[in-house]
């Protein structure tokens, strides 16, 4: 009898053991969302950590993880034209615990392509400037959502002026939307556009450098200007397309 009521002892208390090992696990649940708290549905979930899994956002941009044990994770969220969302977090006890990720619209190095020639290329600038690059630029984001550029800032002097709107200082704030970065002392002309940051934005394909007085110039619509010619050339021939559009 006292045998049978051991074993009895020991049966339940494996089966309580793996009731509770059932129960005691972790829950992860989440929102996916934009920038401005919208949801996004369809972003893809990755988990990572003790038990990697892989989840997609309902309609509502919710998601869930159920199951796990305890232990540190990551949670990252994808979708096309968006910046990768990440969360990590840790849940050193069994529970449920919530990771919403916030996911901001994919910024882009555009390119600004005008194809009715000169005129138009400085009609559609809001600055023509001569500078020289100041130091070796940083990498940053300026804008939200539709405005949103990023590429390499640089402080920039203006060593002359075609045209521009009015300039506190002859060192500006000049961002070049590419994934490369100007070099210190180099100069160019550049043809640019105001963020509504304040920053001159360079879009890439009006950069033309500058190499001892002399323009590496690659367009054919500007009277009297070829490749090599000297800036001051150069700059004066703008000056007059310029004034025969205004």
């Amino acid at each position: 009898m006292i045998k049978h009521a051991t074993w009895l002892a020991m049966v339940t208390l494996v089966l309580a053991s793996g009731a509770y090992a059932q129960t005691a696990t972790v829950r992860l649940s989440g929102r996916a969302m934009d920038s401005s708290g919208a949801i996004l549905p369809g972003v893809t979930v990755t988990l990572t950590g003790p038990i990697p899994r892989q989840a997609v956002t309902d309609g509502d941009g919710q998601y869930v993880f159920t199951g796990l044990t305890p232990g540190a994770y990551t949670v990252t969220g994808t979708l096309p034209g968006f910046e990768t969302g990440t969360r990590a977090l840790v849940a050193s006890t069994p529970g449920s615990f919530v990771a919403d990720l916030v996911l901001r619209l994919r910024c882009i190095f555009p390119d600004l392509i005008i194809t009715d020639g000169l005129p138009a290329t400085l009609s559609v600038s809001d600055a023509v400037l001569y500078v020289r690059i100041e130091d070796t630029g940083r990498l940053v984001t300026v804008g939200e959502s539709a405005g949103c550029v990023k590429g390499y800032e640089h402080r920039a002097t203006v060593l002359d002026v075609v045209k521009a709107p009015r300039l506190a200082s002859d060192v500006i704030r000049l961002l070049r939307a590419r994934d490369t970065a100007y070099r210190t002392g180099d100069e160019y002309i550049v043809f640019l556009r105001r963020h509504s940051s304040g920053a001159l934005i360079d879009f890439g394909a009006y950069a033309f450098p500058v190499i001892n007085s002399r323009v590496r110039w690659t367009r054919s619509d500007l009277p009297g200007v070829i490749d090599g010619s000297p800036v001051r050339d150069v700059l004066e021939g703008l000056r007059n397309t310029l004034s025969m559009i205004r």
